[in-house]
């Protein structure tokens, strides 16, 4: 697992104008890379996380080894919210992106990419179904599902690992107990 160190890295900025679509396609396709290499590396960090809570008991453990177990639910616990945290930032940092790319291309570039196609009459709906076709746009949008999916998964493995670690010091506090009987 990762200690989150890249993190710092900057998406591309975004520009105030685009001279062409051209050019806005290659700064989505910049962003979209730069999006897709940081998804690999957090569901890299995720399937880490799945890992560990596959290696806890899911019976009764009868050995010793509780605070261990403990220990490692909670570091895995903060781990999970921290990756969850960067997910999620990057994830409405992708939604904005997104939008001020479809806005710019509905704004300044869509009527004359049109009128460059010989329709006549352009309407919102042309001008939407024209934005829904290009294949960065769809990439983009896929890019911003998986991110969502990922940050609700990364929510509900922090939610595991809290609760394992609470069941882990429960059951270290009975053990104890149990010795202090006897």
């Amino acid at each position: 697992m990762s200690d989150n160190t890249n993190n710092t890295l900057k998406a591309p900025s975004l520009k105030s104008d685009y001279t062409s679509l051209k050019d806005l396609k290659e700064d989505l396709a910049l962003t979209h890379n730069f999006f897709k290499n940081f998804f690999h590396k957090i569901n890299k960090e995720y399937d880490a996380l799945v890992a560990i809570k596959k290696d806890f008991p899911q019976k009764y453990v009868l050995k010793d080894d509780f605070e261990d177990l403990m220990l490692k639910s909670s570091q895995a616990k903060h781990l999970a919210l921290t990756t969850n945290k960067l997910a999620m930032g990057l994830s409405e940092e992708l939604e904005l992106k997104l939008e001020f790319y479809k806005a710019h291309i509905q704004i300044y570039i869509v009527d004359d990419e049109l009128k460059a196609k010989n329709f006549t009459k352009i309407t919102d709906s042309l001008r939407e179904s024209y934005i829904k076709t290009h294949k960065e746009i769809v990439e983009f949008e896929i890019m911003v599902s998986r991110f969502q999916t990922l940050v609700t998964s990364l929510d509900k493995l922090f939610k595991m690992f809290e609760s394992d670690e609470i069941n882990f010091r429960r059951f270290l506090e009975k053990k104890d107990q149990m010795k202090g009987l006897k």
